[in-house]
């Protein structure tokens, strides 16, 4: 087997094995979303590598998850029975932007954020309830055996099933071992989900990313007891046919804009669980000055700056299409050039591409925050990443560069309903940089398109967003039906 080997799966097949999964039921659940993490990461974007390492690994993963049994806290949850509980899943500034302003508007009295880890407690306001993940109840011997029996009734079928779809893709089936393992840990999740809210009783559950594989677990969980459960949208959301965001599992989900919700409605998700929101975690306005974003990682304050945002997908594609813009910023002179790499990419990756091309400042993503470069920028280049959409958020211009010539998504969007300009080698990139920063008509055109695709794409921004979500949360936890005819906070 190539020891480099990765799979990339089209978002047909991702779904078609996430229902796979779906029957039998675990405990009366269908669990098949619970693996979107997995999926994403490893059959989407290639982030696994396939050699036979990989595959002993996975041989003696699920041997160890049939006998583990795991060890949660014992913290008294009593005192927090019947609040909103909102999740916090990762130490991230951008999902933390999205959680604490909801929070903010509950009391003490009402609310509990569940977070990732004990740590996070000290980023809340004084007086704010926390929990994290690791509280939830201990898996007893009861329920552990419990847990065995249940996935035992289920795993037969559902190995039939995934072989099933994993063959007419002619998928390599040590595929299906990797995901059986990962159904180990899923199942004891819903069972130690359960028995949290058991003990706590939540009037609703809010949840920045649903489908992810700690909040799926709670999710699934909540809706089987009938407590209601929202979503909110972390990041961007690929154009039907997509896979992550949907198919949705929470009673209603937040949508930054109409663009959100026609992608969530080409899934043949109910209009009436689709609330149109915005986005509370984004503004319009940078806070950060040009110059302070631009010394801090050591660029002249009078040269304009280019910056290319990368992506999350294999790593020779990100090399070819980095190594492109390189070559198109090297025969520019007169402007800086800086390249922003993706949470997931590591700056060792790159070292020859540092090397060769002296001129491009390459930085790892913790170096600047998203409104730091943002700030420091004047046109943006990207292939797939959200961060071109923050981008036209912000009011800067943005380039879609694909030398891959492979069918975009996002990159499509933006470029059929935002106006960016497409280029597909290094040479089309210098010639439309040029025009840009030499023609002030050309600029306005660019970015009255970019308006109004802005306004397509979030609605509403900071404190109006929080209220419109809090409107929603209100709602769902009053209401007495599920139909919704919504007024929104004022």
């Amino acid at each position: 087997m190539d020891s480099n080997k990765t799979l990339s799966l089209s978002p047909k097949i991702l779904l078609e094995i996430e229902e796979a999964l779906n029957y039998p039921r675990f405990s009366e659940i269908s669990i098949g979303a619970t693996l979107t993490d997995d999926l994403m990461v490893s059959l989407y974007h290639a982030g696994r590598v396939w050699n036979w390492r990989a595959r002993v690994k996975n041989f003696l993963r699920y041997r160890f998850q049939r006998l583990y049994q795991p060890s949660f806290g014992t913290k008294d949850l009593s005192e927090i029975k019947g609040r909103i509980v909102f999740t916090w899943q990762f130490d991230r500034a951008d999902l933390k932007a999205l959680v604490l302003p909801l929070v903010a508007n509950y009391s003490h009295e009402d609310s509990v954020v569940l977070g990732a880890l004990s740590s996070m407690q000290a980023q809340l306001a004084d007086q704010t309830s926390f929990v994290s993940w690791n509280d939830f109840s201990i898996l007893d011997m009861k329920a552990w055996r419990m847990w065995r029996r249940e996935f035992d009734r289920c795993l037969p079928m559902w190995r039939y099933r995934l072989q099933q779809v994993l063959a007419k893709h002619a998928v390599p089936p040590y595929v299906a071992e990797f995901l059986l393992s990962r159904l180990h840990l899923q199942t004891k999740r819903i069972i130690a989900a359960n028995q949290f809210l058991n003990i706590v009783r939540p009037k609703m559950i809010v949840t920045e990313c649903a489908r992810s594989g700690l909040a799926s677990c709670l999710v699934l969980a909540a809706r089987k007891k009938s407590i209601p459960t929202i979503t909110m949208i972390h990041g961007a959301m690929e154009p039907y046919p997509s896979y992550g965001f949907a198919p949705i599992i929470t009673n209603y989900v937040c949508c930054w804009g109409e663009i959100h919700k026609n992608n969530f409605m080409a899934f043949g998700t109910n209009q009436e669980q689709l609330i149109v929101t915005g986005c509370h975690s984004m503004t319009r306005a940078i806070e950060i000055k040009q110059d302070a974003a631009r010394l801090k990682i050591g660029l002249p304050v009078n040269l304009p700056v280019v910056l290319l945002a990368t992506s999350p997908i294999k790593l020779e594609d990100r090399k070819k299409y980095t190594s492109a813009f390189c070559v198109a910023m090297t025969n520019l002179p007169g402007l800086s050039a800086i390249i922003r790499l993706h949470p997931a990419e590591n700056i060792a990756d790159y070292r020859a591409l540092v090397d060769e091309f002296p001129k491009v400042k390459f930085l790892p993503n913790l170096s600047m925050s998203r409104d730091e470069s943002l700030a420091a920028v004047d046109l943006v280049v990207s292939h797939e990443s959200s961060f071109g959409i923050d981008a036209l958020i912000k009011r800067k211009l943005l380039i879609i560069l694909n030398v891959l010539n492979t069918p975009l998504k996002v990159g499509k969007e933006l470029v059929e309903l935002a106006g960016c300009p497409a280029v597909s080698s290094p040479g089309e990139l210098e010639s439309v940089i040029r025009e840009i920063f030499a023609s002030k008509n050309y600029r306005k055109v660019l970015r009255d398109k970019a308006d109004q695709y802005v306004h397509q794409y979030c609605n509403s921004f900071g404190h109006e967003a929080v209220n419109n979500v809090c409107g929603l949360i209100d709602y769902a936890i009053n209401s007495d039906t599920q139909k919704i005819e919504l007024s929104l906070r004022a």
